[in-house]
């Protein structure tokens, strides 16, 4: 039996663990993705220019964007958004069967997080 204390600490340290795993993972897609990208987006790095990587069904807009940092003036990041359907999907829950087709379930309290981070243990 473990008390409430400890059932905090090791829920934290699951859900640290799953952010960092998923932050190493989007680096990766990001690298990805940006390999595909135009050599002329990338040379052209002005505040909203825009490419669009097609897919059979999906795709990705790049957009250069003014950094927030403003460290160096005139400086621009890349930003990828995932276009599924033509709109803009940041921020909903989606998830993708074995088909590669796109489902937007109706969330609950409970299965809000489980489509993207699997379930933590439950502790007793």
């Amino acid at each position: 039996m473990t008390n409430v204390k400890d059932r905090l600490a090791l829920e934290l340290q699951a859900v640290n663990t799953q952010l960092y795993r998923l932050g190493k993972k989007k680096k990766q897609l990001n690298a990805q993705i940006l390999a595909l990208a135009s050599e002329e987006w990338v040379n052209n790095q002005q505040h909203m220019v825009e490419d669009i990587i097609a897919g059979d069904r999906y795709c990705m807009k790049l957009q250069w964007r003014q950094s927030k940092e403003k460290v160096v003036p005139l400086h621009y990041q890349k930003h990828i958004i995932p276009l599924l359907g033509g709109v803009k999907f940041v921020g909903h829950d989606v998830y993708v069967d074995d088909d590669l087709v796109l489902h937007t379930p109706r969330p609950t309290h409970e299965n809000t997080l489980d489509l993207i981070i699997p379930p933590l243990p439950t502790f007793e």
